[in-house]
């Protein structure tokens, strides 16, 4: 399909006073989508794809498929500890959206996606507080352009320290995981790598140690 640059962003104008989480915020943040009009020389008005109301929504990321736009973001839920991260998906460059899917129920918050498009599949990784003593990395895919979603695979190894702030690469049939890592009690950067991503092949590492801290590469 015809390639167009598409924008995402957190907004609090003209939202409603935060009432609940943990942040104060006069007006609360809300996340907003614009397309464009004639390839990216004038955009059309901006679209709010959350409505999270009074509600925290925020921390946005965006991926484009072969048939899809795709958005991840977190948001305060009603009952819920810690904020929960969220996609929605429209399947026409943005002129309607779909109902958003709940990607995380777990307790303690969902932060920071790192979300991205390949063919018709999403890949998106997040850090996770369930344990509240130790931040983790977690992965999920969508092989139908963000429609639904398999479940979500533990990426880091789970030792003591931080795991957090996740990026995504892709490369040839190859997802890349990279994250800053506390476990030898300072920050690193980790690495992992899932090969064949359209295959059942799980997470392995891609150097010896995975950390890839001080390497020449």
């Amino acid at each position: 399909r015809e390639e167009l640059p598409v924008t995402v962003w957190a907004d609090r104008n003209p939202n409603t006073p935060l009432t609940q989480g943990p942040f104060l915020f006069t007006n609360c943040p809300d996340v907003f989508h614009k397309s464009p009009l004639d390839g990216g020389t004038t955009w059309g008005a901006g679209v709010n794809v959350a409505k999270a109301g009074a509600a925290f929504a925020g921390r946005n990321d965006m991926a484009v498929t072969s048939s899809s736009v795709v958005i991840n973001y977190n948001r305060d839920v009603d009952g819920s500890e810690g904020q929960k991260l969220f996609a929605i998906r429209s399947t026409d460059n943005g002129a309607t959206w779909e109902t958003p899917i709940q990607l995380t129920t777990t307790p303690g918050s969902s932060d920071h996606g790192s979300i991205i498009g390949d063919g018709a599949a999403v890949l998106l990784a997040w850090h996770d507080a369930r344990d509240p003593q130790n931040l983790e990395i977690y992965y999920r895919r969508s092989l139908d352009s963000g429609g639904t979603w398999e479940d979500e695979e533990h990426v880091s190894t789970g030792a003591a320290g931080d795991s957090s702030t996740p990026l995504l690469a892709v490369s040839a049939n190859n997802v890349h995981v990279l994250w800053i890592d506390r476990r030898g009690g300072t920050f690193q950067v980790y690495y992992r790598r899932r090969a064949g991503e359209l295959s059942d092949i799980v997470f392995r590492d891609g150097f010896e140690s995975g950390n890839l801290t001080g390497r020449d590469h």
